[in-house]
């Protein structure tokens, strides 16, 4: 049975994509059979693993919104094992998922259960707002991973975020585990060393120690997606 593991922060440009590509395709060397879910409709994972976007139906929230969508369809194979479930704007499915009322946080639950012995890790992109989308990916997450930037301001919804997880935490999974990651560090910059301590040694992570930092920042990783 795979382990999922879910990337969800309301704040963009925190290094969700990057973190969730990047832990995609080292699973994926290291001999794991891996599947990557992009919640997203920015589609930034999906692009990432080579899919054109637009010339993509099947995706994510076409499958969430359809009863009768079986998974197996809307999987593409990456590489040697990976796959993706991809995604793209659709503003006509993310309607129809928004206005959903009955259990509509556990619609991925239901659609990935028949896959989950195909794979060992599945790897879950969430959009940055806290929609049913990403209510999705984290309530069938065995652990979620929080991206946090180095700067002040990625801190100001960090505990309404942490409030949503803990109650989705309370009703789906008793026993996901909740990690903090910083990104994006330079340790040059006395504001990143200080917002990166403030989460280190937050009293929202008392029992969750927080991960070492992703990765510095720097010019040559900003310019690296223009290479795709």
């Amino acid at each position: 049975m795979a382990y999922v593991y879910t990337l969800a922060n309301a704040k963009g440009n925190c290094g969700k994509s990057t973190v969730a590509l990047n832990l995609a395709i080292c699973c994926a060397r290291a001999g794991y059979r891996t599947l990557a879910v992009d919640l997203d409709q920015q589609g930034n994972l999906s692009v990432a693993l080579g899919t054109d976007l637009n010339n993509l139906s099947l995706t994510t929230h076409r499958l969430l919104v359809d009863e009768e969508a079986e998974i197996e369809k809307f999987l593409v194979e990456v590489r040697p094992r990976l796959k993706l479930l991809p995604n793209t704007i659709d503003i006509d499915a993310d309607d129809l998922l928004e206005t959903k009322k009955v259990n509509r946080e556990l619609i991925l639950r239901r659609k990935l259960k028949p896959v989950l012995r195909d794979f060992d890790i599945v790897i879950i992109d969430t959009p940055p707002a806290m929609r049913t989308a990403t209510l999705n990916g984290l309530a069938v997450a065995d652990t979620v991973i929080i991206p946090i930037d180095s700067s002040y301001f990625a801190l100001l919804g960090l505990n309404q975020l942490l409030q949503v997880v803990a109650a989705i935490r309370e009703a789906h999974k008793p026993d996901m585990v909740i990690r903090a990651l910083t990104t994006m560090f330079n340790r040059r910059q006395a504001a990143v060393t200080d917002c990166t301590s403030c989460v280190l040694r937050t009293r929202n992570f008392p029992d969750h120690p927080s991960l070492p930092p992703a990765r510095r920042t720097g010019v040559r990783a900003g310019k690296a997606a223009s290479y795709l």
